[in-house]
Protein backbone atom coordinates (compact mmCIF):
# COMPACT_ATOMS: atom_id res chain seq x y z
CA UNK A 1 0.00 0.00 0.00
CA UNK A 2 0.88 3.45 -1.10
CA UNK A 3 1.25 6.69 1.48
CA UNK A 4 -1.63 9.31 0.58
CA UNK A 5 -2.81 11.88 2.46
CA UNK A 6 -6.33 10.32 2.30
CA UNK A 7 -6.41 8.93 5.32
CA UNK A 8 -5.76 9.00 8.87
CA UNK A 9 -5.05 6.87 11.78
CA UNK A 10 -8.10 6.11 14.18
CA UNK A 11 -5.24 5.40 16.84
CA UNK A 12 -1.28 5.46 15.78
CA UNK A 13 -0.31 6.01 18.99
CA UNK A 14 -1.30 2.01 20.28
CA UNK A 15 0.65 0.96 16.91
CA UNK A 16 3.64 -1.12 18.30
CA UNK A 17 6.81 0.49 17.93
CA UNK A 18 8.17 -2.34 15.84
CA UNK A 19 5.31 -0.87 13.10
CA UNK A 20 7.32 1.92 12.51
CA UNK A 21 9.43 3.33 10.27
CA UNK A 22 12.30 4.84 12.01
CA UNK A 23 12.70 8.11 10.18
CA UNK A 24 9.00 9.32 9.72
CA UNK A 25 7.70 7.38 13.24
CA UNK A 26 4.39 6.22 11.37
CA UNK A 27 3.30 2.80 11.24
CA UNK A 28 5.50 1.47 7.70
CA UNK A 29 4.30 1.78 3.99
CA UNK A 30 5.81 -0.66 1.94
CA UNK A 31 7.95 -1.47 4.15
CA UNK A 32 12.12 -2.25 3.91
CA UNK A 33 14.29 -3.56 5.68
CA UNK A 34 18.58 -3.49 6.57
CA UNK A 35 20.93 -6.36 7.25
CA UNK A 36 20.54 -5.82 10.60
CA UNK A 37 16.83 -5.93 10.84
CA UNK A 38 15.83 -2.27 10.75
CA UNK A 39 12.71 -1.33 9.08
CA UNK A 40 11.97 1.72 6.98
CA UNK A 41 8.93 2.83 4.63
CA UNK A 42 10.29 2.57 0.91
CA UNK A 43 9.39 6.29 0.32
CA UNK A 44 11.70 7.75 3.51
CA UNK A 45 14.80 5.77 3.54
CA UNK A 46 14.53 6.59 -0.64
CA UNK A 47 14.15 10.38 0.09
CA UNK A 48 16.69 10.03 2.82
CA UNK A 49 19.42 8.35 0.28
CA UNK A 50 18.38 10.71 -2.73
CA UNK A 51 19.07 13.50 0.17
CA UNK A 52 22.77 12.11 1.30
CA UNK A 53 23.91 10.91 -2.50
CA UNK A 54 23.26 14.78 -3.85
CA UNK A 55 24.60 16.35 -0.19
CA UNK A 56 27.83 13.84 -1.27
CA UNK A 57 28.43 12.58 2.08
CA UNK A 58 29.98 9.72 2.57
CA UNK A 59 27.39 7.84 4.95
CA UNK A 60 26.08 6.37 1.73
CA UNK A 61 30.07 4.71 1.99
CA UNK A 62 30.89 4.18 5.66
CA UNK A 63 30.72 0.75 6.85
CA UNK A 64 29.14 1.89 10.52
CA UNK A 65 25.49 1.03 11.79
CA UNK A 66 23.70 3.72 9.64
CA UNK A 67 21.21 2.03 7.98
CA UNK A 68 22.65 4.04 5.38
CA UNK A 69 25.32 2.21 4.84
CA UNK A 70 23.91 -1.15 3.53
CA UNK A 71 21.78 0.63 1.19
CA UNK A 72 22.19 -1.73 -1.75
CA UNK A 73 21.17 -4.77 0.45
CA UNK A 74 17.41 -3.16 1.34
CA UNK A 75 14.49 -5.83 1.39
CA UNK A 76 11.35 -5.87 1.20
CA UNK A 77 9.66 -7.19 4.53
CA UNK A 78 7.80 -9.97 3.67
CA UNK A 79 6.84 -11.31 7.29
CA UNK A 80 3.13 -11.91 7.10
CA UNK A 81 2.57 -11.15 10.60
CA UNK A 82 4.37 -7.65 10.25
CA UNK A 83 2.41 -7.56 6.93
CA UNK A 84 -1.02 -8.73 8.69
CA UNK A 85 -0.59 -6.40 11.45
CA UNK A 86 -0.27 -3.40 9.09
CA UNK A 87 -2.93 -4.02 7.33
CA UNK A 88 -4.93 -4.52 9.85
CA UNK A 89 -4.37 -0.78 10.97
CA UNK A 90 -7.66 1.20 11.44
CA UNK A 91 -7.84 4.61 9.40
CA UNK A 92 -10.44 6.96 8.80
CA UNK A 93 -11.43 8.28 5.22
CA UNK A 94 -10.43 11.95 5.31
CA UNK A 95 -12.47 12.54 1.77
CA UNK A 96 -15.81 11.03 3.98
CA UNK A 97 -15.10 10.41 7.18
CA UNK A 98 -15.57 7.10 7.12
CA UNK A 99 -14.10 4.95 10.18
CA UNK A 100 -12.26 1.77 11.05
CA UNK A 101 -11.61 0.99 7.47
CA UNK A 102 -8.29 -1.50 7.75
CA UNK A 103 -5.62 0.25 6.16
CA UNK A 104 -5.21 -3.06 3.87
CA UNK A 105 -8.86 -2.61 2.59
CA UNK A 106 -8.45 1.18 1.88
CA UNK A 107 -8.01 1.57 -1.89
CA UNK A 108 -10.81 -1.25 -2.03
CA UNK A 109 -12.75 1.75 -0.32
CA UNK A 110 -11.08 4.61 -2.17
CA UNK A 111 -11.74 2.84 -5.50
CA UNK A 112 -15.32 1.19 -4.40
CA UNK A 113 -17.32 2.54 -2.07
CA UNK A 114 -15.73 6.24 -0.76
CA UNK A 115 -18.66 8.46 -1.69
CA UNK A 116 -16.13 11.78 -1.79
CA UNK A 117 -13.91 9.96 -4.33
CA UNK A 118 -13.53 11.14 -7.74
CA UNK A 119 -14.75 8.33 -10.49
CA UNK A 120 -15.41 8.19 -13.83
CA UNK A 121 -19.43 7.83 -15.68
CA UNK A 122 -19.65 4.08 -16.24
CA UNK A 123 -20.08 4.88 -19.90
CA UNK A 124 -16.29 6.36 -19.97
CA UNK A 125 -15.26 3.39 -22.49
CA UNK A 126 -18.25 4.85 -24.29
CA UNK A 127 -16.59 8.42 -24.57
CA UNK A 128 -18.36 10.23 -22.34
CA UNK A 129 -16.45 12.67 -20.29
CA UNK A 130 -18.51 13.20 -17.11
CA UNK A 131 -16.47 13.46 -13.88
CA UNK A 132 -17.33 13.36 -10.47
CA UNK A 133 -17.51 12.23 -7.16
CA UNK A 134 -19.18 8.76 -6.54
CA UNK A 135 -22.02 10.13 -4.50
CA UNK A 136 -23.27 11.97 -7.83
CA UNK A 137 -22.33 9.20 -9.88
CA UNK A 138 -26.29 8.24 -10.16
CA UNK A 139 -27.43 11.36 -10.60
CA UNK A 140 -25.47 11.84 -13.54
CA UNK A 141 -26.53 8.02 -14.83
CA UNK A 142 -30.34 9.42 -15.13
CA UNK A 143 -28.63 11.91 -17.47
CA UNK A 144 -26.19 10.08 -19.84
CA UNK A 145 -26.80 9.73 -23.22
CA UNK A 146 -24.09 7.00 -23.69
CA UNK A 147 -25.05 4.75 -21.13
CA UNK A 148 -28.22 3.62 -22.11
CA UNK A 149 -26.99 3.15 -25.82
CA UNK A 150 -24.20 0.61 -24.32
CA UNK A 151 -26.55 -2.60 -25.52
CA UNK A 152 -26.49 -1.43 -28.93
CA UNK A 153 -22.97 -0.02 -28.93
CA UNK A 154 -21.52 -3.38 -27.75
CA UNK A 155 -23.34 -5.17 -30.66
CA UNK A 156 -21.96 -2.59 -33.31
CA UNK A 157 -18.18 -2.87 -31.58
CA UNK A 158 -18.48 -6.86 -31.10
CA UNK A 159 -19.52 -6.76 -35.14
CA UNK A 160 -16.36 -4.26 -36.03
CA UNK A 161 -14.18 -6.53 -34.05
CA UNK A 162 -15.63 -10.06 -36.18
CA UNK A 163 -14.95 -7.52 -39.63
CA UNK A 164 -11.53 -6.80 -38.03
CA UNK A 165 -10.65 -10.17 -37.51
CA UNK A 166 -12.17 -11.40 -40.92
CA UNK A 167 -9.90 -8.67 -42.41
CA UNK A 168 -6.94 -9.86 -40.98
CA UNK A 169 -7.60 -13.88 -42.22
CA UNK A 170 -8.41 -12.57 -45.57
CA UNK A 171 -5.38 -10.70 -45.66
CA UNK A 172 -3.12 -13.69 -44.43
CA UNK A 173 -4.53 -15.92 -47.12
CA UNK A 174 -4.05 -13.43 -49.62
CA UNK A 175 -0.39 -12.88 -48.84
CA UNK A 176 0.07 -16.89 -48.76
CA UNK A 177 -1.43 -17.17 -51.78
CA UNK A 178 0.72 -14.41 -53.40
CA UNK A 179 3.72 -15.82 -51.64
CA UNK A 180 2.73 -19.27 -53.34
CA UNK A 181 2.25 -17.60 -56.88
CA UNK A 182 5.63 -16.36 -56.71
CA UNK A 183 7.21 -19.15 -55.91
CA UNK A 184 5.63 -21.11 -58.77
CA UNK A 185 6.75 -18.09 -61.54
CA UNK A 186 10.59 -18.17 -59.93
CA UNK A 187 9.81 -21.93 -60.20
CA UNK A 188 8.73 -21.62 -63.84
CA UNK A 189 11.37 -19.07 -64.90
CA UNK A 190 14.05 -21.47 -63.32
CA UNK A 191 12.76 -24.32 -65.91
CA UNK A 192 12.79 -21.78 -68.46
CA UNK A 193 16.05 -20.45 -68.59
CA UNK A 194 17.53 -24.04 -67.63
CA UNK A 195 15.58 -25.72 -70.93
Amino acid sequence: MESNDTYVYMDESSSHPSLKCKFCIKPLIDPVKTPTGDQFCRKCISRIIRREASNGSDKLNTGGNSPLSNTQKLTPVTEPIVLSMLDALLVRCTACEEINIARGKFNEHKLKHCLKASTLCQAADLKCPWMGTRENLEIHLQECKLEPLRPILEEIFHEHDQVKLRIKNLSEQVKQLTDNTDGEMNLLLQNITVS
